[in-house]
This record gives structure tokens, C-alpha cells and sequence, in this order.
């Protein structure tokens, strides 16, 4: 039953637009402005741009994948290469790096187009009479004194005055309550609202950040930081080495060169090897091009998402607050129950309700449930002798046909004291959340808008919000995947606890938000209720503190201007295209579909992207501590064995290559722990097994007899094959559990590294007379398979076995006793607030 709702006024234009407001030339009556004059209101600044939500610039995307401290530092080492007369293939290590930038700048540019795509195709429109001819134009494009022709579905895009025609407004979108009013000529049109029914012409009066919408959004305008761990976690990676890379690459180079007595050129070629292998280069590339390929992958279910880390957020998300109106339900109404009173036949019933949507002109939400309602039976063949269309002053409707007359409507107003007798059964269905009209007639026929003496009451009539057919399974999906569900709204508690109830919400006790007073009030509401009912949008923003204050990571979903405070508190928010603009604005997801059933697939995608970046950035987590490891190894005993060209085949083929295939597979299983501990945890047995087995290595070097001594080129090359074992050895365990993919990555990247080792290994004779000075270039610093000997192979043998030997030992500790947990690196490192 609609009730009568203090109107919100509009207030004034600010100062400046009010003063310019007066230089403007009129608009003719009836024709809307003209060319010029819409030239002229946008040259004075009477535009309604602002709001635009707008992805990245290409340049923006350029600079922010190439002018990162790991490419520069990367570029620093390749200009140390070439100053020193190295060959220019020792800067090989770079090529990962330029392969990481390119990946990342094309799926970055990929993603932006697949949003900018979907915005346009989202972008709101409105009929404006121009010129005398009504015009489709875009939203942003409507300047001061437009005409906009406004109908039944149509949202008011810009705060205006009705000039001509009358309409039913609903303004759930800014107050939160559905009830709709009625409007005339004269009355305002607020920014956010929509119509329910009718047909007006109003003129534009405010524009811009003058608009009723965007002054309640004006309190979401401000930047907030990613609540993405994977992206602190990357941030807390990048900020640590670059305190480590540089003092242990200038240490080992003043070792090779003071020390040993190295030349210049072969101190700077181990310290370049050696930085180079601790920079993850791939891993910050590796996320964004995950995360931009999960956009890409939901817009096919019609989901925008403006922010390549939120899939991440709502996947790690423990509450999940939802909007009623326009998230569990659809906005509109269903008929439950047509209940016979005093023993009227229900056949009777039926043609009374049959003749009154038949034969009246309404288009309201009510008069619409109850057509469809009766949608398939036969339609009324009577005549209309008087017809009284609904109206929001008088609540109710009628018709009078030979015979009879029919009135439904609000029970107060049609029978008055009448409903007494009814109000204990009344509030029974009300609690059930039910809206009840009622039905009655008369044998006197009417002749003016005014009810008839004797009404006799036929029927009540069940009314309430239809709930999405996808909302019951979707609140299950969340309810078994441990989040804690929150409904909030603007309307009534009883009603929207009841429609929670029907969705499936396990516990829907409700608490009236009039009646909490002071801050601390809401926060114990917001720990012991589920169902909130009269909620403002400063309550709405303040619950979302209240959850997120309790460590809670929370998700947000809403359709209207009063949810939009409460959307950019959010960790995560999502709009559903069907609402307001300015709700779309500033939320990270879009359903453009409107589609709740969508978030069971956000959430598995963003399962996807963390689950498999947490194993992929084991790989480069180890590789990265094993090389800080052996730095600080050889600063104290022997010489760095590696060059860049062989630490680059060795990492190309046990990382870069088999990351980007392990990252992209899918991966549903629910995401455990924290991110960088968990990598942590999966890198440090590979990265200790590894440091302990080039010391074991060092150990043969200096002990055995010297009829098994090697040279030191022989050395650098079992060392190199002992690293590419430990890689392996990470790998596989990456791998588990194996199936057809992970064996044909696995046994691929064994054999991408022996056909690096077999073709790259021998020397390529380059023509003198080319132009290029190169004649002999072993491209990976490495003796070809031919070279091995018997006494290299009891090194490489007994080095490898003792390394799978100590990583299935470290392995079966981490397990059985979590030892070397990332957990107690963190803390020792002073990183858990951190990451």
C-alpha cells in the first residue's frame, strides 16, 4: 500500500551557474533549444559532463608496464654489458624482460578495449525535444534548459521541473523506499529517480555537480587504494629486493674483481648474472596479464569490471551485503494469492479482477502483477460504464460495469473503518511480506471519481516483491562458501526480513535502523543482525566501516544513488546495470545484465587468478631466494659459476615459459591463507635445497682427489646443470597433481632446455664480411652434451642426487611439521602488516 512521502526539495544551482543562468538567450515554448543555443549553454559551461568513468590512456598504460624500478634496473645492467665490451648477446637476460613488458601492455590494452566497449554499450540515453524534433542523445550531452521527454521505465537523468503531463515516480534509487508518487506539472524530477508510469516533458534545471545524484555521490569521489593482497604482496616483493639486489650485485662484482682477480669485463658479466636472477621480472606482468585475461573472460557472461584486481577482492570476500530492491528482487511485482472473503466464489473473483485490468488505463507496478496474473485466462467482455484510473491522492481504482461496480486498492481508503474486522489477518500476511490490496463491490454504478455508498468486500489481494528465480541458489552458493550474507535497505524491516526468508537467508531477524541513535549502537547491530530495514545512505556507509573495522573483507552490491557511498567504502562493489548511474560509476563490477546469478562466476574466476598465481609465484619466488642464497654463497666461498645467457635458458625453461600456461588453467578450489605466505611457504624448500646443494657441490670441488679435478669452465658447467635440476625439481611439484597438461608442460620445458643446451651450446660462425663485428656466438654460455666427461658426470650425478634427495626431505617437513612456513619468514622479516 503506497503512503504519502515527504517530497525532497531541490535546492538552488550553485552561485556561479545561477549568475551565468541570466545571460542565457530563452527557449522557444514547445520547441526545446535550438543548435546555437545548445552551443551556447556548453561554451558558458552548462554541460552535464562529469561522472565519466574512464579506463586507462594508452600512454598510461605505457608508462606504468615500462617505467618500473625492475626495467630500469634491468636497463642499467644491460648498458654495464655493453660499456665493459661484453658480447651483446650477455644481455640475453633481458629478453624476458621484454617479453614480459609486451604481454603486459597487450593485455592491458586488450582489457581496456573490452571495457571501453562494454561501457558504450552501457552507456545510459535520453529523448530530448530539440529543434522541434524529439533526439536519442547520450546522457553527458544534455546542457541547462533541455527538454527531456520522460515515459514509464525512463530514468531522470538530470534534476528537472515537469512542464507538461503527469507521471508515477519511484525514488527507491535515492531513498531506498519503492513506494512511487505521483507527479504533476510543476512538481521536481530528482536525478537517480525513475518513472513508473505516464509521460511528461520537463525542463533541465540543474546539470553536472549540481545534480541531486551527484551531490549524494560527492562523498564517493575520492581515490581509494586497491584492497588487492596479491598486489601488496607484489609491492612488498619489489620493495624488499630492491634493498637486496643492488649491495649484493656491487659486493659480488668487488669479490670477482679484488678478490679473484677477475677483469673488469668478467666482474661485471657474474655481478650482471647474478642481479638479473634475483629481479622476479615476470611475476608483477604475470598478475596483470592473469587478471586482465579474467575481465576479458567475464565480459563474455556480461559482467564490466573497471578494476583488474576486484575479481581477486570478492573471491577473498567473508560478507557480502546486498541491496534488496533490484539485487534479490527484480523491481517489480508479483500477485502470491487472491484470498476469497466471506465465501464469494473465487470464479466471481477472478472476472472482477479480470474486468478491473482490463478495462482500466493504470500501468503501475500493482496493476501490472495483477495482469500478469492473468495473463492466460479469457478476457473480460463487458462493457465500461465509468472507469476511475488509480490515483496516488485517492489509493484505489474502479470500473463500473452493467450490473456492478469493482474497486481495488488501499484498504484504509476503500473501506475505511470496514477493515477493522481484518487487522490481526492483514498483519499476518504483512509479515510474510506481503503488500495486500483489496477487492469490493457495489450494485450502484459510478458517476464521478467517488466511491459508492455500500461496498461489500470480495477478496484480498497478495502483493510482493518478485525475487530473482537466480537469487535463492546464488545466496546458497555464498552461504556454503562461508560468507556472511547482510541485507540492507530502505524499506520496511518486517517486509524486507520477509522477502530474506524467502530467498533463503538462514537467519533474517530484523532491526529498524530509526532506531539506533549513536555509532556505537550501529556497530553492535552490525555484529548481531543480518537484516537491516530503514537504512539511510550515511547508515549504509557506516555499516560497511562497522564490518570492515572488524577485519571483515566485505563486498557490496546495489542498484541506487543512496547505495553509492556505501559501493566505494567497499572492498568490492558491484552495480547492476539496470540502476542508477552513478551507482555504475563508481562500483568496480558492473552486471550489465543485471544478472545476480553472475557473482558464483566472478568469484570462480577470481579463484582462478589467485589460486594459480600463488603456485606460479613459487616459481619465481624461488628463483629470486635461491639467488639472493647463492650470491651470499659465493661472497664467501669459490666463484660465481653463471653468466646471464645460462641463468636465462635455465629460467626460461623451469619459469617464464611454464608460469604463463600454469597460470591461465582453470582452478575452483576455495582460496586458503595469504598470498605471499603461501608462496613463501611453496618456494623455501626448493630455494634452501638448492643453496645446500651447490655447498655440498663446493665441498666435492675442494675434497675429492685430484685425479677427479675439474676446470673451472667444467665447473660453470655442472653448477649450470645443477641449477636447472633444482628448477626442475620445483616444477614438478608445481605440477602435482599431474595430468595430461601438466605432464605435456613438465616434459615440454625438459626438452625446450636440452634443445636450447644442443643448438645454443655450439658456436655460430657469422661471415666477416657482415656488417655486425660477431664471428663466434655461444648464445648460452654453455659446452655442448659432447663435452661431458666421465669425472663431470660423477659430479653431476652424486650434486643432483644429494639436491632431490634434500628436496623431498624439506618437502616432507614442510608438511609434517611446517617448517620453513612463509608464515615465520614473514614475521622474521618484519612483513605481515605489509603484505
Amino acid at each position: 500500500m503506497k503512503r504519502r512521502r515527504k517530497e525532497i526539495p531541490l535546492e538552488p544551482a550553485s552561485e556561479e551557474i545561477a549568475l551565468k543562468a541570466t545571460e542565457l538567450s530563452p527557449v522557444a515554448e514547445g520547441q526545446g533549444l535550438t543548435t546555437t543555443q545548445v552551443e551556447e549553454r556548453l561554451a558558458a559551461g552548462y554541460g552535464n559532463s562529469g561522472g565519466e568513468v574512464t579506463t586507462k590512456t594508452y600512454g598510461q598504460i605505457f608508462r606504468t608496464n615500462t617505467f618500473t624500478l625492475f626495467n630500469l634496473l634491468v636497463l642499467v645492467l644491460v648498458i654495464l654489458v655493453v660499456a665493459v665490451g661484453q658480447k651483446p648477446m650477455e644481455a640475453a637476460f633481458a629478453g624476458p624482460c621484454v617479453i614480459n613488458w609486451l604481454i603486459g601492455i597487450i593485455q592491458e590494452i586488450r582489457a581496456k578495449r573490452t571495457i571501453d566497449k562494454l561501457s558504450l554499450i552501457s552507456a545510459p540515453r535520453v529523448t530530448v525535444l530539440r529543434d522541434g524534433e524529439e533526439k536519442e542523445i547520450a546522457v553527458h550531452e544534455i546542457v541547462m534548459d533541455d527538454l527531456m521527454v520522460l515515459s514509464g521505465g525512463k530514468q531522470v537523468c538530470s534534476d528537472c521541473v515537469i512542464i507538461e503531463g503527469g507521471c508515477e515516480v519511484n525514488e527507491s534509487l535515492i531513498t531506498g523506499e519503492s513506494d512511487p508518487i505521483i507527479k504533476s506539472q510543476g512538481d521536481q524530477l530528482l536525478s537517480g529517480s525513475f518513472l513508473v508510469s505516464g509521460r511528461v516533458l520537463a525542463r533541465v534545471v540543474h546539470v553536472g555537480a549540481d545534480n541531486y545524484a551527484s551531490k549524494i555521490s560527492a562523498g564517493a569521489k575520492y581515490i581509494k587504494s586497491s584492497n588487492s593482497e596479491i598486489l601488496r604482496a607484489l609491492r612488498t616483493v619489489i620493495k624488499l629486493m630492491s634493498w637486496v639486489v643492488v649491495p649484493l650485485g656491487v659486493l659480488l662484482f668487488l669479490k670477482e674483481f679484488l678478490w679473484n682477480g677477475i677483469g673488469v669485463a668478467d666482474s661485471v658479466s657474474s655481478m650482471v648474472a647474478s642481479m638479473s636472477s634475483m629481479i622476479p621480472q615476470g611475476l608483477m606482468a604475470l598478475s596483470s596479464a592473469v587478471f586482465a585475461v579474467g575481465i576479458m573472460r567475464l565480459s563474455r557472461h556480461k559482467t564490466l569490471s573497471r578494476d583488474l584486481y576486484c575479481i581477486e577482492t570478492l573471491a577473498r570476500v567473508d560478507v557480502l551485503c546486498l541491496d534488496k530492491t533490484g539485487t534479490i528482487t527484480e523491481g517489480s511485482m508479483q500477485v502470491n494469492d487472491v484470498v476469497p472473503v466471506g465465501g464469494v466464489d473465487r470464479q466471481h473473483i477472478d472476472q472482477a479482477l479480470i474486468t478491473l485490468v482490463d478495462l482500466l488505463p493504470d500501468t503501475n507496478p500493482t496493476y501490472n502483477a495483477i495482469k500478469e496474473f492473468y495473463r492466460l485466462a479469457p478476457r473480460s467482455e463487458k462493457a465500461p460504464l465509468y472507469v476511475a484510473p488509480f490515483s496516488s491522492d485517492r489509493k484505489w481504482s474502479a470500473v463500473s460495469v452493467e450490473g456492478a461496480t469493482y474497486v481495488m486498492g488501499a484498504g484504509e481508503f476503500v473501506l475505511k473503518e470496514g477493515l477493522d474486522p481484518y487487522r490481526e489477518q492483514l498483519e499476518v500476511y504483512a509479515q510474510m511480506g506481503n503488500r495486500v490490496l483489496v477487492v469490493a463491490r457495489s450494485g450502484q454504478i459510478l458517476t464521478e471519481h467517488a466511491l459508492p455508498s455500500e461496498l461489500e468486500l470480495i477478496a484480498f489481494v497478495l502483493i510482493s516483491d518478485k525475487i530473482r528465480k537466480e537469487a535463492p541458489d546464488t545466496l546458497r552458493y555464498f552461504a556454503e562458501e562461508g560468507v556472511d550474507i547482510r541485507i540492507i535497505s530502505g524499506d520496511n524491516p518486517v517486509t524486507v526480513a520477509a522477502i530474506a526468508k524467502q530467498a533463503g537467508l538462514a537467519n533474517c531477524e530484523a532491526v529498524d535502523m530509526t532506531t539506533i541513535s549513536t555509532d556505537e549502537e550501529l556497530v553492535d547491530a552490525s555484529r548481531r543482525y543480518k537484516v537491516f530495514g530503514r537504512v539511510t545512505p550515511e547508515q549504509k556507509l557506516k555499516l560497511v566501516k562497522a564490518l570492515k573495522a572488524d577485519r571483515h573483507t566485505v563486498a557490496m552490491t546495489g542498484d541506487g544513488v543512496n547505495d553509492v557511498l556505501a559501493l566505494k567504502e567497499a572492498d568490492c562493489s558491484i552495480a547492476m546495470a539496470g540502476g542508477s548511474d552513478a551507482a555504475m560509476n563508481v562500483a568496480q563490477l558492473v552486471l550489465l545484465d543485471s544478472n545476480f546469478a553472475s557473482m558464483p562466476r566472478i568469484v570462480a574466476e577470481g579463484r582462478r587468478s589467485i589460486n594459480n598465481l600463488q603456485r606460479t609465484a613459487s616459481l619465481y619466488l624461488v628463483k629470486t631466494m635461491y639467488s639472493v642464497l647463492l650470491t651470499l654463497l659465493f661472497l664467501f666461498i669459490g666463484r660465481y659459476p653463471f653468466s646471464s645467457n645460462n641463468i636465462t635458458l635455465v629460467g626460461s625453461a623451469t619459469i617464464g615459459i611454464p608460469s604463463f600456461f600454469l597460470a591461465l588453467e582453470s582452478n575452483k578450489e576455495r582460496v586458503k591463507g595469504h598470498f605471499l605466505q603461501n608462496a613463501i611457504s611453496k618456494s623455501l624448500p626448493g630455494a634452501v635445497t638448492i643453496l645446500l646443494s651447490f655447498a655440498f657441490l663446493q665441498v666435492l670441488f675442494f675434497f675429492l682427489p685430484e685425479a677427479y679435478a675439474l676446470s673451472e669452465t667444467q665447473q660453470d658447467m655442472v653448477s649450470v646443470l645443477l641449477l636447472a635440476a633444482g628448477g626442475f625439481f620445483v616444477l614438478f611439484h608445481v605440477c602435482i597433481p599431474f595430468d595430461w597438461k601438466h605432464t605435456l608442460i613438465f616434459v615440454g620445458m625438459v626438452a625446450i632446455f636440452f634443445i636450447g643446451w644442443m643448438f645454443c651450446s655450439i658456436n655460430i660462425h657469422i661471415a666477416s664480411d657482415l656488417v655486425l663485428p660477431l664471428k663466434d656466438i655461444n648464445l648460452f654460455n654453455m659446452d655442448p652434451i659432447s663435452s661431458i666427461t666421465p669425472n663431470m658426470g660423477i659430479y653431476i650425478g652424486a650434486s643432483i642426487a644429494f639436491c632431490l634427495l634434500m628436496y623431498l626431505l624439506f618437502s616432507w617437513l614442510m608438511r609434517k611439521y611446517n617448517i620453513l612456513s612463509g608464515k615465520r619468514m614473514m614475521k622474521a622479516l618484519r612483513l605481515e602488516d605489509k603484505a
